[in-house]
């Protein structure tokens, strides 16, 4: 698999892992599509779990 690191550029319907945050809050993210997803979206402040397991942040 390849990993493929990235700040949060807030694509809305992306979904990504979570591999690290910094402790400026900075996201850093590979895309894949199996586990748990974060999807970012345009308001920041959200971040809501989904009975499946997904998270969604919005951002």
């Amino acid at each position: 698999m390849q990993l493929i690191m990235k700040r949060a550029q807030f694509i809305p319907e992306v979904n990504y892992h979570v591999i690290a945050v910094s402790g400026l809050g900075d996201l850093f993210l590979y895309g894949e599509n199996t586990g748990m997803h974060t999807s970012i979206h345009n308001n920041y402040n959200i971040i809501s779990r989904e009975e499946d397991g997904a998270m969604k942040k919005t951002n």
